[in-house]
């Protein structure tokens, strides 16, 4: 790998050790994925800062840069935590998981952090178009990429921390506009309108698994529907860039698109991945939105819908402290119905829900989580998320 001659004063630790040690780690990996050279990035994401997900392993890990002076050098944003920071006793933990948690963030946040603790930092800072950043969070850099033409590969948790440190990144496949054009065609014309666009991402992801697939002939309807077709390729594969039609920037760089392969799918290839997620007792049940997080619009339109209307199943809906901070008057008319709305953590990394309850859930990603970690879940549209709500 080619490096600057400053990089290699870095490297040999002439600036330091702790920058040092993060140089030797995206020097490594590099080479072991063939970069050419390292590129600087302008903002980072870190994953997998819930004490949920990284016990004391990952505290210690994180403190032990932070004693030795580790500075993030790029803006860096935090996903979610446990816990909301405010309401954390109703989470059932304990001080002492309450305090491990808090010094992961204050952690972080002493080398530079910015603790959004979301999963959606393009909603709060988007990147541009061709923007080198480095994104651990999955459903982040799906939409990062196919919807906002940034760059970024999908980057372990402790790696981002890494390259947030160095400012820089190795610069090798997504990275690379030659590792971004499409491999195969995927034709979704045969689905209904109405298939949930979840449910169509995440067979995806379990039928490529990897590469850089081309979507076309399925309208999604709204934002929300996109973001929760990337979330759940990105839970059942390594793919981290989808090109769909009109709605990919970078589409229009291309002067031809050829293709080797052609896939076409229609529902009775969709209909067992949804049956894998559909429990038949709802009896003690809760309904859980937002996951990726809420956004403003989409508080809007539950408001909107459940307003004159009366709740009788419990609904839980989780965003950033940022949006919450936005609609607070929405908030407050939506928990004078007894809708709870969370912050800083969303229901996959958090310990909130008993495992005897059945979570009704219209993110495939929540539910292909949850449902690995023992949870019973029922999926179903947003609008049938909501109808489940309210008194019949």
């Amino acid at each position: 790998m080619y490096l600057s001659k400053y990089e290699e004063k870095i490297l040999d630790g002439e600036e330091g050790l702790v920058l040092q040690e993060a140089y030797k780690v995206i020097v490594k990996v590099g080479e072991i994925l063939g970069a050419e050279r390292l590129v600087p990035i302008s903002k980072a994401h870190v994953s997998g800062i819930s004490y949920k997900n990284i016990g004391d392993h990952g505290l210690d890990f994180i403190n032990t840069l932070v004693k030795k002076g580790g500075k993030f050098r790029c803006y860096t944003s935090l996903n979610p935590a446990a816990f909301d920071l405010t309401k954390w006793r109703e989470f059932r933990v304990t001080k002492e998981y309450y305090k491990k948690q808090v010094k992961i963030i204050s952690s972080l946040k002493a080398m530079g952090a910015r603790t959004i603790l979301s999963c959606t930092p393009y909603l709060i800072n988007p990147p541009k178009k061709n923007e080198q950043i480095a994104w651990g969070e999955s459903n982040a850099v799906l939409y990062a990429n196919s919807i906002l033409g940034a760059r970024t590969n999908r980057e372990g948790g402790p790696l981002v921390i890494y390259e947030a440190i160095a400012g820089k990144a190795p610069y090798f496949g997504l990275r690379r506009k030659e590792e971004r054009k499409p491999e195969l065609f995927v034709d979704l014309s045969k689905l209904p309108k109405t298939t949930h666009p979840g449910i169509i991402g995440f067979y995806i992801g379990l039928l490529l698994k990897k590469g850089v697939p081309y979507i076309n002939g399925f309208r999604f309807r709204n934002e929300y529907d996109i973001r929760s077709f990337l979330a759940a390729i990105g839970a059942s594969s390594s793919i981290g860039l989808v090109l769909i039609e009109r709605l990919s920037p970078e589409l229009k760089s291309y002067d031809t698109l050829g293709f080797e392969e052609r896939v076409s799918i229609d529902m009775k290839d969709i209909t067992q991945c949804m049956e894998n997620f559909q429990s038949d007792d709802l009896s003690n049940s809760v309904i859980a939105l937002g996951c990726p997080h809420l956004s403003v619009v989409e508080f809007r339109k539950i408001l909107n819908i459940i307003l004159n209307k009366e709740i009788s199943r419990k609904l839980v809906l989780f965003t950033s402290r940022i949006t919450y901070n936005l609609i607070k008057g929405i908030i407050r008319c939506l928990e004078r119905k007894n809708v709870k709305v969370y912050t800083d953590t969303c229901m996959v990394v958090s310990p909130l829900f008993n495992k005897d309850v059945t979570i009704i859930t219209d993110s495939v990603k929540a539910a292909y989580y949850l449902s690995s970690q023992g949870y019973k879940v029922h999926l179903v549209s947003r609008e049938e998320a909501i109808r489940l709500s309210l008194v019949s």
